[in-house]
């Protein structure tokens, strides 16, 4: 609430401001004074008329003067109205200026003030500049009704003291009165104000609160479009979760695919690395045959003597001749049969195992007929110690075994080829399955981690279902709230207008 002196220090700085203003219109007074001089209206000697004139403008034009400066108010107003005083006692301190009643202008100026101490001073003060300005008179007055002029001045004073104590009590009783009259003005007008202030305050309530209230509606609106989605983020993490889960499952197929292809390549590896021992062995034994043929021509000269013996042996031999050129061309075409077999299984080896078996027991039958040739060989090495003569007939059949034993050589040699890019083939299906299998592996750690995740989305989805019912009950509370409030504005708005102002 406004404070009642506020409003007094109002009047009191505008009513400095009017006296100012008024002080300035009163110094026409003087140019109008020498105008009525000049005429023979007022019988004033024009010296003591620049003396009145001089002390006049400065008393009408310095309160505003001061105004201007930047006086406080409460030395303004006390400056403004002994203004008032000074020139009312100049002109009346000479008899020639016919001065009365403008003697309680000051203390009625003062009554514009509100105060009753103020205008008590004031009465004071012109009371001193009344008796100044008689005194002033008494000196230039003609007397005809007093012998001297003390009488006059004595006489006088009294009587004006008379008059200026009368006024000076109304003057008071009027600054008072009025002063409480608008104390009293003063503070229903303020208790207008606060009902007015009130009503715009509970207006504004009431709106606050049906804009609050049409928010937490559209709160709660949003709040159930957030459950809405959070209920279908639940569905799909649900159905995510079980794709997830079929997908391991595949993983895991997948990963132990990979382990058996693993497997069977490493396998297929062993059987490779012994098939390449065993036609390594063989080649060899082809070698050891040749060398021995080679002997057999060392030896041919001296089997001369047992001639017929030695073509029975190497009846024999030629016998052995032709099954080892058998077990060659059997070999020959079980690698090539191994080669298209191999070709057609691609990462499958069994195909290739069962030509590897049968090239074990080609080798063991070459590994046998062998030992049967070497043993044949040293008895016909016996027989033909004695035999010489007909040893260019054994050089030619020892000459074409030795062909096909070197034939046969070869034919290992390249079957041994085959077999080692074979095993090159299968090393690196073994080293994809090994890769397969890692990043199979990878992949059911990274579905682990999606299941892991969608099943913490899961979770959360329902902490934002649950908060955001609790989130619903607290709006719920609130708006009722709201609505306790809203009606309290309401009814305070009610009071606020039907409020009586005296």
């Amino acid at each position: 609430m406004e404070k009642k002196g506020t409003f007094f220090e109002r009047n009191d700085a505008d009513a400095s401001k009017r006296l100012a203003k008024i002080l300035l219109y009163m110094t026409l007074i003087f140019p109008v004074l020498f105008l009525c001089t000049a005429v023979g209206a007022f019988q004033i000697r024009f010296s003591d008329l620049w003396v009145i004139t001089g002390i006049g403008c400065v008393c009408t034009i310095g309160p505003t003067v001061l105004q201007k400066m930047g006086v406080p108010v409460y030395i303004m107003k006390y400056i403004s109205v002994i203004a008032v005083g000074i020139v009312v006692m100049i002109m009346g301190g000479n008899s020639g200026i016919g001065i009365y009643m403008t003697y309680g202008l000051a203390m009625l100026f003062s009554c514009m003030f509100f105060d009753k101490k103020f205008t008590l001073r004031i009465s004071i003060i012109a009371y001193f500049m009344l008796v100044a300005s008689l005194f002033l008179r008494s000196r230039t007055v003609q007397q005809i009704e007093y012998d001297t002029n003390m009488k006059w001045f004595i006489t006088r004073t009294m009587g004006f003291t008379i008059e200026h104590i009368a006024m000076s009590a109304v003057f008071i009783s009027i600054a008072s009165g009025a002063r409480k009259l608008l104390e009293n003005l003063q503070s229903t007008e303020n208790i207008k104000k606060m009902f007015t202030v009130c009503g715009q305050a509970s207006s504004n309530l009431v709106e606050t609160v049906d804009r609050l209230a049409q928010n937490m509606e559209e709160s709660g609106e949003v709040n159930d479009r957030i459950v809405q989605s959070a209920d279908r983020t639940l569905e799909d993490c649900a159905k995510s979760i079980d794709h997830i889960v079929s997908m391991r499952g595949f993983v895991a197929d997948m990963v132990r695919a990979s382990e058996e292809i693993s497997h069977n390549s490493n396998e297929m590896l062993r059987i490779s690395d012994d098939t390449y021992a065993q036609l390594q062995n063989y080649v060899k034994i082809m070698e050891n045959a040749a060398e021995g043929m080679q002997e057999i021509m060392q030896t041919a000269g001296q089997t001369s003597e047992q001639i017929t013996r030695l073509e029975e042996q190497m009846s024999d031999i030629s016998k052995f001749a032709d099954t080892i050129a058998d077990i060659t061309s059997q070999t020959n075409l079980l690698s090539l049969n191994a080669s298209i077999e191999a070709a057609r299984a691609g990462k499958e080896g069994r195909g290739f195992a069962v030509v590897a078996a049968e090239v074990g027991k080609l080798a063991e039958s070459s590994e046998a007929s062998s030992k049967a040739v070497v043993t044949t060989i040293k008895n016909v090495l016996e027989v033909l110690n004695g035999v010489k003569s007909a040893n260019e007939n054994n050089l030619r059949f020892v000459s074409e075994g030795i062909k096909q034993i070197s034939a046969a050589k070869d034919e290992a040699v390249v079957i041994g080829e085959m077999q080692y890019h074979s095993k090159e083939k299968t090393e690196i299906i073994a080293a994809n399955s090994e890769q397969l299998k890692i990043r199979s592996r990878t992949i059911d750690e990274m579905s682990g981690q999606m299941d892991e995740m969608l099943k913490t989305t899961k979770n959360r989805a329902d902490s934002i279902v649950m908060e955001t019912g609790k989130q619903r009950s607290i709006t719920n509370q609130t708006s009722d709230t709201f609505q306790t409030v809203e009606n309290t504005a309401k009814e305070l708005l009610e009071i606020s207008g039907n409020a009586p102002i005296d």
